[in-house]
């Protein structure tokens, strides 16, 4: 069997600090809180909150470009795919968002809240509504 010792005083090191580390981005306000990852591309990334609200912000400078109000907080990733963004709610809302001006495209209602990542494939748009029902938006 092994010994564990505890001094008194000797303390745990600190780590090193992260390497490459050039920006952090935060919402504003305090209600805000990010669960899922940002969808990326070369220029932007995209990340929705709980409050529902879609960001896109500057992948080297961090600057928010733009903002999107949905219907409900987004848990999922949104996707990126051509000139959109999508993203679906809590409420059950499916939104495409265009990826430059953060100006919505189209909205539709599922009546079930959305919580799990969507899937893009062969020009459909698929997910799982928390009623168990299996979508796909063409």
């Amino acid at each position: 069997m092994g010994t564990i010792v505890a001094l008194a005083g000797a303390g745990v090191p600190r780590p090193a600090g992260q390497q490459g580390g050039r920006w952090r981005f935060s919402p504003d306000g305090a209600d805000s809180s990010i669960v899922a990852a940002p969808a990326a591309t070369n220029a932007l990334l995209y990340v929705g909150d709980l409050q529902g609200r879609l960001y896109a912000v500057d992948a080297l400078s961090g600057e928010e470009r733009w903002q999107f109000q949905a219907q409900g907080g987004i848990y999922a990733s949104p996707i990126v795919a051509g000139g959109q963004v999508y993203i679906a709610t809590q409420e059950g809302q499916v939104y495409a968002v265009d990826r430059n001006t953060g100006q919505p495209l189209w909205e539709m209602s599922f009546g079930s809240p959305i919580n799990q990542p969507l899937a893009l494939a062969d020009g459909r748009l698929y997910f799982r509504t928390d009623d168990g029902r299996l979508h796909a938006i063409e």
